[in-house]
């Protein structure tokens, strides 16, 4: 179940979550009332199953 890195982030920014740059090729994510912070890697073209799989659990897509 890849998903690509920019679908990710769209649908994370769309949902009200504000990125911001991280160290290298990274962003990291947070939204108000969220505790976690979600850092996605932009360097690749698709984010990898288990990290997609930690990203969903933290939003709320699960």
């Amino acid at each position: 179940m890849p998903q690509k890195t920019r679908d990710t982030m769209s649908r994370l920014e769309r949902e009200g979550w504000k990125g911001k740059h991280g160290k290298g090729d990274h962003w990291n994510y947070k939204k108000d009332g969220v505790a976690n912070i979600i850092t996605i890697d932009v360097g690749e073209k698709e984010v990898d199953k288990n990290i997609y799989r930690r990203i969903a659990r933290i939003a709320g897509w699960e």
